[in-house]
């Protein structure tokens, strides 16, 4: 087993990247995000819309980088190099030209700026990490920052996502832990066959109840738009599929499917059954409570500690 601890720049660009596209899950972004979000020209973020569409929403794409991680391609220049020679290999059998040159220009002209601010604060954050130095450790830290991941009996690590996935922790490999200045959340994570990779935001702490987990932050943000109210409001009729949806709210596909997907992170929606390629999500009621009462605990419960 390897464990890789430090930061991988190219591996923070791209959860930018993914982040920027997915807005609707990722909102509100933290400080450097807002930055990049905001520097980022129309015709780039179109390229960007472009590319997640054959690349799993960028998902492809840090999965290549995972590999390239692990193989011991770190710097941005051994990856453009690599890429560039042959952008099929992050970006799929429709890579084109531009795609390498994109992602080029975006760390050139802009994370490679905005990186260069937090040296210190990335490398004092790599240090924190360090001091955990078995797989046992490492998860245990993980697990005291984010809610997202669960240890369950028999030694099972359970990752808050949709669908939903468990891994044991003999299963896991390899893992990669750095931290990250783009990341919106106080832990992101992937994976790549038995690699696991986790960024861990600057500011991130361990959870108290002081401070907002990540679960709860996405459960608000679930319920922080008209639209998504509305929708949810529809779900309470019937099952509906995403061109059903989007048919009933007036607005195009591409916006509902990333709705759908900010109410599977929080399991407010479950698959009721598929016809054809259409998949239809039902309402589920009880975690819809569940995220009430966790935010309503939030404001009131008392801190005893």
């Amino acid at each position: 087993m390897k464990i890789k601890i430090g930061y991988y720049p190219m591996l923070d660009m791209a959860l930018a990247i993914r982040q920027i596209y997915s807005v609707e899950r990722f909102k509100p972004f933290c400080i450097s995000l807002e930055w990049l979000d905001s520097r980022l020209s129309k015709e780039e973020k179109d390229k960007i819309n472009t590319i997640a569409a054959s690349t799993h929403d960028w998902l492809d794409v840090i999965k290549k980088m995972i590999d390239m991680t692990m193989e011991g391609i770190t710097s941005p220049e051994e990856m453009f190099i690599k890429v560039s020679k042959n952008p099929e290999y992050i970006f799929g059998l429709n890579a084109k030209n531009y795609m390498s040159e994109m992602l080029s220009d975006i760390w050139y002209n802009h994370c490679f700026v905005e990186m260069s601010k937090y040296s210190k604060q990335i490398s004092s954050k790599a240090m924190e990490i360090s001091k955990r130095e078995t797989k046992e450790e490492l998860l245990d830290y993980i697990l005291g920052l984010s809610d997202r991941i669960e240890r369950e009996e028999n030694n099972i690590i359970k990752f808050n996502i949709k669908p939903e996935f468990k891994v044991h922790v003999d299963d896991i490999e390899n893992i990669i832990v750095m931290p990250s200045i783009f990341s919106s959340r106080n832990v992101a994570f992937w994976y790549s066959e038995k690699t696991f990779l986790f960024f861990v935001a600057l500011d991130s702490k361990p959870m108290t109840l002081q401070e907002p987990s990540d679960m709860l932050l996405l459960r608000t943000l679930a319920f922080n738009d008209k639209t998504r109210l509305k929708m949810l409001r529809t779900l309470t009729q019937s099952a509906l599929s995403v061109n059903d949806m989007a048919d009933k709210m007036k607005i195009n596909a591409s916006t509902v499917s990333r709705h759908f997907k900010v109410f599977k992170d929080v399991g407010f929606v479950d698959i009721q059954r598929q016809e054809g390629n259409s998949i239809y999500y039902g309402i589920n009621e009880n975690e819809i409570k569940k995220s009430m009462e966790s935010i309503y605990n939030y404001i009131f419960k008392e801190d005893k500690s």
